[in-house]
């Protein structure tokens, strides 16, 4: 019977998995009607209600840093965080309720009021179906607009006398409601509805949003709780898609490659041979220079010097370096008169117990030269 490899039914199954994934996160991106983000276009996105307050000179501009380096000093400043994605931490919280309190202005929607710390009366109730008209409650600086619509469940229950509500719905609860916090203000809506490219086209949204903001204040459009633009503090299932992409691939590469691998003849490494010449000239190096013998490498090289004279030149193995020079001259070797001198002084080191290391290598590189003078001319006589 055939035995199956199990490395491709792993790659398959890998590539399967991958591919499931990648569907599951292009349909959870191309069904989403948007959210409250500056850069989406989507039903539920907010990019016309931005592009209409920066073409209509409103100093408004997309905030994509932490709560944390918000301006501090934060009077005449308005940041709208509509419908984040996100939880805010403790920090962030503690920062927004800083940014209020310094006089900033504070547009909410809905239950993330709660993520910042702030006094909040919410509660939910019966859903409002579709854009549901609301009415104002009072005459009150957002209520010039007339009726606006809302969606969602959630309404403010809160009671308190500094809590200012100015929009109810056809039941009679708040969904619109403002109120002071040190020097600066809250205004808290139920939903991000009348900001949003579907809900701004209805006149009392638009002027809702427009009262909001306030006219001469510096507008900070929050866009580090969402996940529409393409950013490295926010995840999105765009970069989450592209990045799947790239890992999926990296990962085939690589089971591929070792199934290839595992393809292929099986050979035996080579292992490097223990006995290499390099290997014993650093272990007798290092066995001088621990032993501090700097007469040894001299000795060695004048003594082979002499076994090769003693065939070139017949001469026997004790020769001194005089007797070498003198024969060599007799039969014709060019050597310097220079090298020669250094040859004599070379073997006059050798009794020299006080020799510097330096110097034992000048030596030593002497009697090399002239042993390379008489092996060449051996060479060139074969």
């Amino acid at each position: 019977m055939t035995k199956v490899p199990r490395t491709p039914i792993a790659v398959v199954l890998v590539l399967i998995a991958a591919a499931l994934l990648l569907a599951y996160l292009n349909d959870q991106n191309g069904d989403s009607e948007g959210n409250p983000s500056s850069y989406s276009a989507r039903r539920f996105g907010a990019k016309a209600a931005y592009l209409l307050l920066l073409q209509t000179g409103y100093p408004v501009e997309r905030w994509e840093g932490s709560p944390q380096d918000l301006p501090k000093n934060s009077a005449q400043v308005t940041l709208v965080l509509a419908g984040p994605e996100h939880s805010a931490s403790r920090e962030d919280a503690k920062a927004i309720g800083q940014f209020v309190r310094g006089g900033g202005r504070l547009i909410v929607t809905g239950w993330s009021i709660t993520q910042t710390g702030l006094p909040s009366g919410l509660t939910d109730g019966p859903a409002r179906v579709g854009f549901a008209p609301c009415l104002p409650a009072a005459p009150t600086k957002l209520t010039r607009a007339g009726p606006i619509t809302q969606e969602s469940d959630v309404y403010w229950d809160a009671q308190a006398a500094e809590q200012v509500v100015h929009y109810r719905d056809s039941e009679g609860r708040a969904v619109v409601v403002s109120y002071t916090l040190g020097q600066g203000e809250v205004i808290w809506w139920a939903s991000p509805l009348p900001l949003s490219n579907i809900g701004i086209r209805d006149q009392g949204n638009l002027d809702l949003l427009l009262y909001s903001v306030g006219r001469d204040r510096r507008i900070l459009w929050d866009e580090y709780y969402h996940t529409t633009h393409d950013r490295v503090h926010t995840g999105n299932y765009a970069s989450v898609l592209r990045w799947a992409k790239w890992q999926v691939l990296f990962l085939g590469a690589v089971l591929l490659f070792a199934y290839a691998r595992r393809s292929v003849p099986v050979k035996p490494l080579l292992r490097p041979s223990r006995l290499s010449p390099l290997e014993f000239v650093q272990t007798m190096g290092s066995v001088f220079h621990k032993a501090n013998a700097r007469l040894a490498p001299l000795e060695i090289a004048f003594a082979r010097l002499q076994q090769v004279a003693s065939r070139r030149l017949a001469l026997h193995t004790a020769s001194s370096a005089e007797e070498i020079v003198q024969a060599m001259q007799r039969r014709g070797y060019e050597v310097p008169e220079e090298l020669l001198h250094s040859l004599r002084e070379a073997q006059g080191a050798m009794s020299d117990p006080g020799l510097r290391e330096g110097a034992a290598v000048d030596h030593t590189s002497t009697i090399k030269q002239v042993l390379a003078i008489l092996e060449r001319e051996r060479t060139k006589n074969v």
